[in-house]
């Protein structure tokens, strides 16, 4: 029979075999459970536990790719650890009866709520925000906070020059005038076009060179005239502004924003080198230290601690009022068992749901001024915003859905004991771990099958692509926009840097080497490239007693410096430029149709 003075529905107590219990009873306020409690209980803990195993080896196996590198290894493990604790704990109260699980175990779950579920989203939105800042910051820093002196080039080759790349042969072919006309007539382009410069455009940095004819000039700083938006890819005319997608608006008005922002560099005659007058930021270093592993796991530690000795706290103003009071007096925290007790269940007091209530406040509006703040980012090439956007709006349907059921008295005192609706925050962090973890990995493993089938039938011809890429002015530029906003915009710099060094003479090429190791090789430099263990063990000692130590007591400044010191650390560059070209062609149809033109070009000049 149930008793007189309980809210639990009639049902629970005459389910028979189907109820946890021989003779149902109500204990410390707590229903009767059906079987079917633990069974979709354990359904959840077995479905997370599956999908948190496969993660973790798909995480260890793909832990270099870009995708996952992106995201950050150590914000993604504290993702899973945070959901296990979440989805582990929480379903194993079902799982072995809430009459027997314990009350403080319990308890301390529901203070940790807020903790478990909302902190990754937030750092997420944290990373992907300063991720953006960071990479801005030290494009600006490089082409516009440079003040360098122009070197003699020994070849007289300018800047001109180095990025105009043609083919007479091709030039001479019938079908690349058609081809032109083609992508003319349907781009609308004409010779008159208004240009939209790229910030490179209008700043001189450690990567550009000028023209003989210039150097005794310096630079204006009024606008340079407009220039056609046309430009050669190979010897194929395109129109710069086809390439650009929605979220290229670094590329758009980069060159605006420089003027404005940033004096140009001053080029002076005579072959002397200026040291670049580089100066790392603070902001810079506050951004990189805000993305480090340190921080990360440092907030983590400090917030988990914060959220167990709010429970502490409270949990022994309980049991000291409690103990001063008389046995019929109301709990703060729990009903009827102490918030300590180990050795029995207990229901949550209304209080706890208030305090649980104000935590995932306060973490929900940290989470929108983040959010909105990625908002004002470019969107990144590795779906970091649109898969943050996605995880945001499971919160706030789920948090709805939970808002409505935990207040209808026939799911607290009826369905809950069939299948628990505390299963609704718990699957949302398995829906989270699955998207912002699994399919990464996912992510991952489809590109390098897809990759690896395209370098099976990869040519020469790939590579005069990207050469010409990287070469022409304005397509370097929507290349270099395309790898900031997949966070590895430092390859492409330093390849560009290197060029220049190859060019210098002989005078100047230890103060521009010098540059590339304090700015790309050095660890811990502003722009440091992420290099493998054993090219940093070898080829970087071999690069830093080249520029820096002396030989038999001449300096660096008569010791001949080869062109090839840095050609390793070239080859590299060119390896992760590549596969951001890869990357680029995919995600843009424009240069993905051009590039198959062009070929289709090459080819019938070769047959011929």
């Amino acid at each position: 029979m149930k008793p007189n003075n309980t809210l639990c529905n009639d049902v629970l107590f005459e389910m028979g075999s189907l109820s946890m219990e021989a003779d149902p009873q109500v204990t410390n306020g707590i229903c009767p459970d059906t079987i079917f409690v633990p069974l979709s209980s354990g359904l959840v803990m077995l479905v997370h536990m599956s999908l948190l195993l496969i993660s973790s080896v798909l995480l260890f196996y793909k832990r270099k790719h870009g995708y996952i590198t992106s995201r950050g290894i150590w914000y993604l493990i504290l993702t899973m650890i945070t959901s296990f604790f979440y989805v582990q704990t929480g379903e194993l109260k079902f799982v072995v009866g809430r009459k027997i699980y314990p009350c403080a175990l319990g308890s301390i779950h529901m203070f940790m709520l807020a903790f478990a579920g909302l902190l990754p989203t937030i750092f997420k939105c944290v990373r992907i925000f300063f991720l953006y800042r960071l990479n801005v910051e030290t494009k600006q820093v490089l082409e516009g906070k440079q003040t360098l002196v122009q070197p003699k080039i020994e070849d007289g080759t300018t800047l001109v020059e180095m990025a105009s790349i043609s083919s007479p042969t091709l030039a001479s072919n019938p079908s690349i005038v058609s081809l032109s006309e083609e992508l003319m007539k349907n781009n609308n382009i004409s010779t008159s076009s208004t240009a939209t410069t790229s910030t490179a455009a209008n700043t001189n940095n450690v990567s550009q060179l000028s023209s003989p004819q210039q150097e005794q000039q310096p630079i204006p700083t009024e606008k340079p005239p407009q220039e056609s938006n046309l430009l050669f890819f190979g010897d194929i005319l395109l129109d710069y502004q086809d390439f650009l997608d929605d979220n290229s608006s670094n590329a758009r008005s980069s060159a605006a924003d420089t003027e404005s922002t940033y004096a140009p560099s001053v080029i002076t005659s005579g072959d002397e080198y200026t040291e670049i007058s580089y100066k790392p930021q603070k902001k810079i270093q506050i951004y990189k230290f805000i993305l480090s592993y340190k921080f990360i796991i440092g907030t983590y530690i400090i917030l988990c601690l914060v959220h167990l000795a709010l429970w502490l706290i409270l949990s022994g103003i309980d049991q000291t009022i409690k103990d001063g009071s008389n046995e019929n007096s109301k709990r703060l925290l729990v009903l009827n068992v102490g918030p300590f007790d180990f050795t029995r269940g207990c229901i949550i007091a209304n209080n706890v749901v208030f305090i649980m209530g104000a935590q995932v406040a306060v973490y929900m509006i940290v989470e929108l001024i983040f959010l909105i703040l990625c908002f004002f980012t470019d969107r990144d090439t590795w779906f970091m915003k649109g898969e943050t956007v996605i995880i945001f709006c499971f919160q706030v349907v789920l948090g709805i859905i939970y808002l409505i059921v935990s207040n209808l008295n026939i799911i607290k005192y009826l369905t809950d004991y069939f299948v628990t609706y505390a299963n609704v925050t718990i699957i949302y962090s398995v829906i989270e771990l699955f998207v912002c973890v699994t399919l990464p990995c996912i992510y991952a493993i489809v590109e390098d099958y897809k990759k690896s089938k395209k370098e099976k039938m990869q040519t020469k011809q790939e590579l005069s692509i990207v050469e010409i890429f990287l070469r022409n002015k304005k397509t370097y530029d929507i290349l270099l926009d395309y790898a900031r906003r997949s966070y590895c915009q430092e390859s492409v710099q330093c390849w560009k840097d290197i060029q220049k060094f190859k060019k210098s003479s002989k005078k100047n090429r230890p103060r521009v080497g010098k540059f590339i190791f304090n700015t790309y090789l050095l660890e811990n430099a502003p722009v440091e490239l992420n290099l493998p263990a054993d090219l940093r063990a070898n080829s970087i000692v071999t690069i830093e007693t080249a520029l820096f130590e002396t030989n038999q007591g001449t300096t660096t400044k008569s010791k001949k410096i080869s062109k090839r010191l840095f050609e390793e650390v070239e080859l590299h560059c060119v390896m992760d430029i590549t596969d951001v070209f890869e990357r680029l062609k995919s995600s843009n149809k424009k240069v993905r149709e051009t590039v198959d033109k062009w070929k289709q070009i090459s080819k019938g000049i070769q047959k011929k």
